[in-house]
């Protein structure tokens, strides 16, 4: 189940929805005035390192990326 981040047209108010079917998005509207006049946004997420006292590449492909 997605995640996406939208922004609404008319105050501006950015806020997630959690997306359980494909027919869920066409009832998205703003979390502070209700407009559908809505639009998604390119979302970025983040990958935390570990703890384990490695000092080596945080990211999966060993930092040939």
């Amino acid at each position: 189940m997605p995640l996406y981040e939208y922004e609404c047209q008319d105050c501006k108010e950015r806020f997630v929805v959690l997306i359980r079917k494909s027919e869920d998005e066409n009832s998205v509207v703003c979390s502070k005035c209700a407009s559908k006049r809505i639009k998604r946004l390119l979302s970025t997420f983040s990958a935390s390192k570990s703890n384990s006292g490695d000092s080596g590449p945080s990211c999966p492909c060993a930092g040939s990326c």
